[in-house]
């Protein structure tokens, strides 16, 4: 009998954490929204059949995966924030890529800051966000080269992404 509890248990744990992460998930894609709405004329928006959010005016569009978010720990509290990737394309080239960082303050997520780099974000854990930079500028033959990549982890200190060696 009580394995039967527990197995139950562990099903109700386990899908309350995936509807937390689920909420929480949401709640940064609309925060990343609100922050390109304020940078755009009238955006139209879009969601494709995978999930991509895509708004656009007559001049940039953005794009929104939900697959971007990382949610953990960024800061030296223990609350979970977040960090979400946006890409923007301005007369169908690739503009700036940023990474909102998003921490956990009373509760509610505040957008901190937005860093505009070419990274991939790979993870968020235990403070250390780990990326895949390009060891090339965009303006090099090299830059889309794929080992031309290097992982490095970073922390954020001070409103600002620190490398760690």
């Amino acid at each position: 009998m009580s394995r039967i509890v527990y197995v139950l248990l562990s099903v109700f744990f386990i899908g309350c954490s995936n509807m937390t992460v689920e909420k929480k998930r949401k709640q940064v894609m609309k925060i990343a929204e609100k922050y390109i709405e304020g940078q755009m004329k009238s955006p139209k928006k879009t969601i494709s059949k995978e999930g991509l959010v895509l708004l656009e005016d007559s001049v940039k569009s953005y794009i929104i995966d939900p697959s971007a978010v990382f949610t953990g720990r960024v800061n030296d509290d223990n609350h979970d924030d977040a960090i979400i990737t946006i890409v923007s394309y301005k007369s169908g080239y690739l503009g700036l890529i940023e990474h909102l960082v998003l921490i956990n303050t009373n509760g509610h997520l505040i957008m901190q800051c937005s860093v505009e780099s070419d990274m991939k974000i790979l993870g968020l854990e235990n403070g250390l966000i780990t990326a895949e930079v390009p060891e090339y500028s965009r303006n090099s033959p090299l830059f889309n080269c794929p080992s031309c990549r290097e992982v490095v982890k970073f922390r954020f200190v001070d409103g600002k992404l620190i490398r760690q060696d």
